[in-house]
């Protein structure tokens, strides 16, 4: 045997394995093993090492069940001859476990890695280099088993021993370093992944040099944890670096060459640059196939990563090819049951699902999953991937109830298995809480989502995509809960982010501004939404081309901003292009094909051609009822749609049928107090109503079941902050409210009063109770507040339409209810009719009458009309009842008097017209001060502005003389119309000249025993129907304050003085506000002219030298005069009613809220 024959093979093999042709490797190595095994006998030493050596390139060429077979023979071979024990035995059982884990049983090989490991630590010591090697496989070992921990524990033992024995620049160090890091990386930990790869690096870089391939490997390794901290463009400088370098060292088609493009291709897939990742992945495959051969596990895997690639390019059917030719090769080649086999699989049931397949889909997933449970067991991170993919297959298949169960069993295995604050723990844990949102537990998917946002925030920075993307969620939540503006807040924070992060025409970045679309549109912003809308597209088909799936979703989501903008031709037009490409890409009845079908549909409606429209939802709902079956969710839209064309064409009979059959079927699926069934319950209602035939009594039952079920829809309100969120989200509540109304009052009938009494003004009590930190209890029943109220009275009015009201009449022990003309309430006649005076008897027979207005009677003084003191009114009855705030105030009467109102208004202004200079107001602050001294505080002239009354914590009073104003802008929101006007407000460039009742709302008012609104108009506000009336006055009660005192109209500059005046001198001895109220109204009947006339010979006195202008003095001192000389014709004070003098009656100051007798 010629020994210059043998190294020259040993030496081609070794050349051949570093070029990375494995085939001559295999020829060279198969040479000498026949050599061998001919001259010396195949159990010969040097034949099992070269035998050893044709395994491991077998290996290299992917046939890993012959490199087992002669794995088995080595170490069989060596075991006869050395011993179990013998290190080179050891060794050939150390490649026996490794060719199990390439068959993809990591069970088995852990088995027999321990057998090395325990055997080397006994027989070599536990800190011999080879131990330490064993100890290092075991880390990997766990690592493919999933058990991450146990990696970690395992690889710091391999390195620390490693550093403490050879040191820690050692190659061997470094590895195991690296593989530590590796393990930090599975454990979520990218940032000290990072880190330890870095070390790595710049030891291998000094030590070995930038372009030796260890080092090339570490550079790898740590652009691979660039990319988990999503840095890609980091990581894209680096794979280039690699790349580069590999390509000159080792040829552009070594296998770590095209390892390194298959890396570089998936970054450029991660920064959404499709096509250059489909360019390079074909590249990457076509050299493996020539180096390696077409069935080569490396090949196809290739194959695989470009079928993927397909897949985001939206080439669904070329990507399922693909992956069909994949599984068919890996399953002949690596089994059915290897890993890579099953990540195949894995994604074929992607494919089907994006397909619109979900049931083949989901039959693959439960081979995928039954198979990994198997083998990795069932909480191994890959088979939780399946099952989280399950869940997310039931949910498309409208099963929510078992993806919730998925989820929550993921979640837990994660957390279990990783720790509650893993990233991938906290993402599956978002998964939860979308679930709990598509349950329609809205404030349980808030709750979670925050948690998880916030713990990601601290675990991975705000600004990371994986952090972004749970705050995209938290958007989402908040939109479920009908909050667009918090939602449309936090978007914008998420698409900054991302616009700085990934540049503005990144996918994800496109999408989250999509997202805003969307909100400004929920919002009512229609044009803002198509400008966004229009921007998201074109860059779409610039960067996708215009047949990407998600270039066609941003095209449907751009025909929906036409629609509501009124271009309903233009909107069509769009939703043909997109149903057209859809067909031809994914089918006609691919669910997506469908759904662009449906919105056809919906624009022939919008159009008038309601029998097209019919036509083709009937087509949609017939392909959905046969797909998805008729329970599923997108089935029931279409039937809901297919109602909708029938009411269309006048066929309210077959309307009512599809609603019936909608309901049963969502009230089986989602529950009867899910908030979509209560939808389809209120729609069943209208439904009812248009059908005249419609018994009372299905009537009836279908209110009942609505008002048996809005507790959970109540809660869901209760937690939404933004008042105008919130009203969109009731605004279906409010629709069956207000169809409530209209049957006990119209149809009378009974056993629904209660549902109408509970719920009325549902809004604000959520307000008072949001404002006061106080949960939403139970509202008290008509039953409830009769056995409560004592020897009063309560009128609590209901507005039905501009000329009618329901009445519910309360006393002691009973109720009562009936219908009033509008008429007959403003000129009083009302409290005559027959059913009324029946039951009430007489009005002087009460302590005390509550009056709780509703409608255009929320401006209205039933002391006039009615002729009677003894009343006072409420925003609601339940805050009759309710406990008081916080009684920790300071004990000071603070006033605010005589602001300063020079200057002037444009025409033009917001603001309403320029407010003039209120003297009386200047005499009402001086009034007060004689009365309380020292315990009042009084802000006047320039000191009277917003920041002062902002400031203003808790009086034990608060009296504000100034103008008060509702302005008339309807695009504003109710609470910033109400505005109280204060120091610089006709000076237009002032912001701060004007206190509106938002920002009242959050002052701190809680123990405020009283505020007094002695200005114009401080009663009114926007009445909205099951709301209550916005303005001022709500403002101050949500503020905390217990009692009010108002006006509803206009009042007289100078008698709202001599009115505080009388009020305060009462109030200040007997601590009692409505009895100082009542006494101030019968005092003033009587000697009114007398304090008028007191305050004439104040004003002469005090006003002379403080009024600059002697005409202003003198023209005021002469109305004064002449006041008094017509009240003295009269006998009464008067005040002055569109320029003409009327007798002052005092009835247009009220009390609002709990009074003391």
């Amino acid at each position: 045997m010629s020994k210059f024959t043998i190294d020259d093979i040993i030496k081609e093999a070794a050349e051949a394995h570093k070029e990375g042709d494995y085939i001559k490797e295999k020829n060279s190595y198969q040479e000498l093993y026949d050599l061998f095994k001919r001259k010396l006998g195949e159990k010969h030493p040097d034949t099992l090492n070269a035998l050893e050596n044709l395994a491991n390139s077998y290996s290299d060429l992917g046939d890993y069940n012959v490199a087992l077979v002669m794995r088995n023979a080595v170490y069989n071979g060596r075991k006869e001859i050395l011993g179990e024990n013998h290190p080179y035995t050891l060794s050939a059982l150390h490649d026996l476990a490794c060719s199990y884990s390439d068959l993809g049983d990591y069970s088995k090989a852990l088995e027999i890695g321990k057998v090395v490991y325990n055997a080397r630590k006994e027989i070599l010591d536990a800190k011999h280099p080879d131990t330490l090697s064993s100890l290092n496989n075991l880390s990997c070992l766990y690592s493919n088993l999933g058990d991450y921990d146990k990696a970690l524990e395992t690889g710091n033992a391999a390195y620390n021993g490693r550093k403490e024995i050879l040191g820690e620049n050692h190659p061997d160090t470094l590895t195991a370093l690296h593989n530590l890091a590796t393990s930090y990386s599975y454990l979520g930990d990218y940032n000290k992944a990072c880190e330890l790869h870095n070390i790595v690096y710049n030891a291998r870089k000094e030590i070995l040099g930038e372009s030796h391939p260890d080092t090339l490997f570490s550079l790898d390794a740590l652009a691979t944890s660039y990319s988990d901290l999503e840095d890609y463009n980091k990581a894209l400088e680096l794979q280039k670096t690699v790349y580069n370098a590999r390509k000159k060292i080792q040829g552009e088609s070594h296998p770590d060459t095209l390892a390194t493009l298959h890396n570089l291709s998936c970054l450029y897939f991660d920064l959404k640059k499709f096509s250059k990742a489909c360019e390079l992945q074909n590249i990457v495959y076509n050299e493996t196939k020539k180096i390696m051969g077409v069935h080569h596990p490396k090949t196809l895997t290739a194959l695989h990563n470009l079928a993927c690639t397909y897949s985001v390019l939206g080439d669904y059917n070329k990507a399922l090819e693909l992956q069909n030719v994949v599984y068919n090769e890996m399953k002949g080649i690596l089994g059915a049951n290897h890993p890579d086999t099953l990540t195949v699989l894995y994604n074929l049931a992607c494919l089907y699902s994006v397909l619109g397949d979900c049931d083949k889909a989901i039959e693959l997933e439960n081979i995928v999953y039954n198979e990994r449970k198997k083998i990795l067991g069932e909480n191994h991170p890959d088979t939780l991937t399946v099952l989280f993919n399950l869940a997310s297959l039931y949910s498309d298949l409208g099963e929510n109830n078992i993806p919730l169960e998925l989820h929550k069993a993921v979640y837990n295995a994660l957390k279990e298995k990783l720790g509650e604050n893993h990233p991938d723990t906290l993402k599956a844990l978002s998964d939860l809480a979308r679930s709990y949102s598509d349950l329609g537990n809205y404030n349980k998917a808030l709750e979670i989502e925050i948690k998880v946002y916030n713990a990601l925030k601290e675990k991975l920075g705000e600004n990371h995509p994986d952090t972004l993307f749970v705050l995209n969620n938290l958007a989402s939540s908040y939109s479920d809960l009908g909050d667009y503006n918090k939602a449309l807040q936090i978007e914008i924070k998420v698409y900054n982010a991302l616009k700085e992060k990934l540049g503005e025409n990144y996918p994800l970045t496109l999408s989250a501004l999509n997202d805003i679309a969307s909100y400004y549109s929920d919002l009512g912003d229609y044009s803002k939404a198509l400008e966004l809308h229009n921007i998201v597209y074109n860059a779409f088909k610039e960067i996708l081309g215009e047949d990407h799936p998600d270039t066609l979703r941003s095209l449907a989501n751009l025909s929906i901003s036409y629609t509501l903008l009124g271009d309903y031709t233009t909107a069509l037009e769009m939703r043909k292009v997109v149903y057209n490409a859809r067909k031809e890409i994914l089918r006609e009845n691919h669910p997506l094909t469908l759904s662009a079908l449906n919105d056809i549909a919906n624009s022939y409606s919008d159009l008038g051609d309601y029998s097209k429209a019919l036509d083709l939802q009937k087509t949609v709902y017939n392909a959905r009822k046969k797909i998805l079956g008729e329970s599923h969710l997108s089935t029931l839209y279409t039937l809901h749609n297919l109602a909708i064309s029938y009411a269309d064409l006048g066929d309210n009979k077959k309307e009512l049928e599809l609603y019936e059959k909608i309901y049963v079927i969502s009230k089986e699926i989602l529950g009867e107090n899910h908030p979509d069934t209560l939808l389809v319950l209120s729609n069943l209602l209208v439904s009812q109503i248009l059908q005249n035939e419609t018994d009372n009594q299905s009537i009836k039952k279908s209110l009942n079941a609505y008002f048996e079920n809005i507790n959970n829809l109540k809660r869901t309100a209760f937690s939404i902050k933004e008042v105008s969120s919130r009203r969109h989200f009731l605004e279906s509540f409010s629709n069956v409210y207000e169809l409530l109304k209209l049957y006990v009052f119209g149809r009378n009938i009974h056993g629904l009063l209660n549902y109408l009494f509970i719920n009325k003004n549902l809004s604000f009590e959520m307000d008072v109770n949001r404002f006061h930190n106080e949960t939403m209890g139970e509202r008290l029943s008509l039953e409830e507040v009769s056995h409560k109220i004592g020897n009063q009275l309560i009128i609590d009015f209901y507005e039905l339409n501009s000329s009618k009201y329901g009445l519910i009449l309360i006393k002691q022990g009973k109720y009562s209810h009936c219908v009033v003309d509008y008429g007959d309430i403003i000129n009083g006649s009302f409290i005559d009719d027959e059913v009324i005076l029946s039951f009430i008897c007489a009005l002087e027979d009460y302590d005390h009458i509550f009056i709780c207005p509703d409608g255009k009677l929320y401006n209205l003084s039933f002391e006039r009309v009615i002729n009677y003191l003894n009343i006072s009114y409420l925003s609601s009855v339940q805050t009759l009842f309710d406990k008081n705030t916080d009684d920790g105030h300071t004990d000071q009467l603070v006033s605010f008097v005589y602001p300063d109102f020079s200057g002037t208004q444009s025409e033009d202004n917001d603001r309403g017209d320029t407010k003039g200079v209120l003297y009386g107001s200047y005499l009402e602050g001086m009034f007060i001060h004689d009365i309380y001294g020292e315990k009042s505080t009084i802000y006047s002239s320039y000191q009277a502005n917003h920041d002062n009354f902002f400031n203003t914590k808790r009086p034990r009073i608060l009296h504000v003389s100034t103008h008060g104003d509702y302005l008339d802008n309807e695009h504003m929101e109710p609470m910033d119309r109400g505005i109280l006007c204060l120091s610089g407000y006709n000076v237009e460039d002032n912001n701060s000249g004007y206190i509106s009742a938002k920002e009242i709302q959050y002052m701190d008012l809680k123990g405020t025993e009283l505020v007094v609104l002695s200005a114009c108009n401080t009663g009114l506000g926007e009445n909205i129907s099951g709301e209550g009336i916005y303005g001022i006055r709500r403002a101050f009660e949500l503020a905390g304050c217990q009692t009010l005192l108002l006006t509803v109209e206009e009042v007289d500059d100078y008698n709202s003085a001599i009115f505080m005046k009388s009020f305060y001198e009462r109030y200040n001895q007997t601590n009692n506000v409505y009895q100082s109220f009542k006494d101030t109204k019968e005092y003033l009947k009587k000697y009114g002219l007398v304090e008028l006339k007191e305050l004439r010979d104040v004003f002469e006195k005090e006003m002379k030298n403080k009024i600059k202008n002697p005409f202003v003095y003198t023209r005021n001192l002469n109305e004064l005069n002449k006041r008094i000389e017509e009240s003295e014709t009269i006998g009464q004070i008067v005040r002055k009613k569109n320029n003409q003098y009327i007798q002052e009656d005092w009835n247009g100051f009220i009390i609002q809220g709990k009074i003391e007798n």
